[in-house]
């Protein structure tokens, strides 16, 4: 999977300990048997951007090959990645603080318009704490990202029992150059300058699929996904081969 849950999954969970496991019978779960894992130091996207990889066909690595460019040349392409639907179950896993029990599901779409992505990504955890409150954490991603990796649209709402945490949207671009910049419309107007080498969420995983492919055993490209307002993020991802 790429992109997704990332940083704003993390947000949302930030307490809890969860751990992620595969419906039966849902894409990502019948793709389980990838051949490369990935392991990241705040890698973004927490749940999803790490679940992406098991969840896309093997058959998408073909589009890995190749050698790395700077960030001022050919932009990642994400042309060979495939349209998908992937349902999750979360459950706790270890509890710190004031948490209880917590659970929930996560649905992660991803939808080739022909010249963009289109994705949604909806979280929704229950939980109870241990002076008796219940919570329920509601958390919805979405993002257009154009093929050639240089423009995205997005929006992020976070909810808790209904009331509205925060709602992060605006607009992302990056030239040919590599030169990026993002305009949020929420919380605030404002215009932020993204870094060289920054990556949207597709570009992103298929950069990881490309170091994969060539056997790079990590990568640490930035990336912005648009779920806060702080402009691209630092994430570190090393790949582990399968079935060793």
């Amino acid at each position: 999977m790429t992109a997704f849950l990332r940083r704003h999954a993390r947000r949302v969970l930030r307490h809890p300990a969860l751990t992620f496991r595969l419906e039966k019978g849902s894409p990502a779960a019948a793709a389980a048997g990838s051949k490369a894992l990935i392991s990241g130091a705040r890698a973004p996207r927490t749940v999803a951007a790490a679940l992406l990889l098991a969840a896309l066909p093997s058959a998408c690595l073909a589009a890995a090959s190749g050698s790395p460019t700077p960030p001022s040349a050919t932009r990642t392409t994400t042309s060979a990645l495939v349209g998908q639907r992937a349902l999750y179950d979360l459950s706790l896993a270890e509890s710190g603080g004031n948490t209880l029990s917590a659970s929930g599901n996560m649905t992660y779409v991803v939808r080739d318009t022909c010249s963009a992505w289109s994705t949604q990504q909806h979280l929704d955890i229950q939980s109870a704490t241990r002076n008796g409150g219940a919570v329920n954490m509601v958390s919805d991603y979405t993002t257009l990202e154009s093929k050639d990796g240089r423009h995205l649209v997005f929006r992020t709402v976070q909810k808790s029992n209904n009331a509205v945490l925060q709602v992060v949207s605006g607009e992302a671009s990056i030239d040919a150059l590599g030169h990026g910049v993002v305009e949020y419309e929420k919380p605030i107007k404002k215009t932020l300058k993204l870094p060289n080498g920054t990556l949207f969420p597709m570009a992103h995983t298929a950069a990881i699929l490309a170091a994969a492919q060539r056997g790079t055993p990590s990568i640490a490209p930035l990336l912005f996904d648009g779920t806060g307002p702080d402009g691209a993020q630092e994430t570190y991802i090393t790949l582990l081969a399968g079935g060793r």
